[in-house]
């Protein structure tokens, strides 16, 4: 548009110097081109506008989307940490549990007279390291063939806990003490 300008404007100057008279038909032609030029400037930043509007919204969907992501991401760890917690809590109600059988099974030892105070106490306090021991180990190895605890992971992957395809053997690996 802008060479048709260009070339309307050439030929308006040399219709003057040659004194051509078109009833003014050119100047008129090239107003509306000047016009109609405007006109393309204005739509074309609207477009811009649209576009620009476009790519924020799309911008916008794919931030949430993200944020969606993370949400259940978290979602899921928190119930992952609840579920642990949830086990803590199990495993120190069952070694309260088993002290207070200890304890409770000490007094009737020592009121029954089948055991000494010593021998009370040492059982007691055996008995208590094996299960402070069972709880410590548990919360290390976790469930060896699970995956779970710190070397859960680990021993997942090197005794293959029966998945087929990678350690030393199928099956589960079980710690007696």
């Amino acid at each position: 548009m802008t060479d048709e300008l260009a070339r309307l404007n050439e030929q308006l100057r040399i219709n003057k110097e040659e004194g051509v008279d078109d009833g003014g038909a050119l100047a008129k032609r090239i107003d509306d081109l000047q016009a109609l030029s405007v006109m393309l400037g204005e739509v074309q930043g609207k477009e811009s506008e649209w576009l620009a509007t476009q790519l924020e919204q799309e911008w916008a969907a794919e931030w949430l989307e993200q944020q969606n992501e993370e949400i259940e991401r978290q979602n899921d760890l928190a119930e992952e940490l609840r579920e642990k917690r949830l086990e803590s809590l199990s495993a120190e109600l069952d070694a309260i549990n088993a002290t207070g059988d200890a304890l409770s099974n000490a007094f009737k030892s020592a009121i029954l007279g089948t055991e000494s105070l010593g021998e009370v106490a040492l059982n007691l306090l055996s008995n208590l390291s094996s299960r402070l021991l069972d709880i410590g180990l548990n919360s290390i190895l976790g469930s060896a063939g699970s995956g779970k605890g710190i070397l859960g992971n680990l021993f997942n992957g090197l005794l293959n806990a029966g998945n087929g395809e990678f350690g030393i053997f199928n099956g589960s690996l079980v710690l007696q003490l």
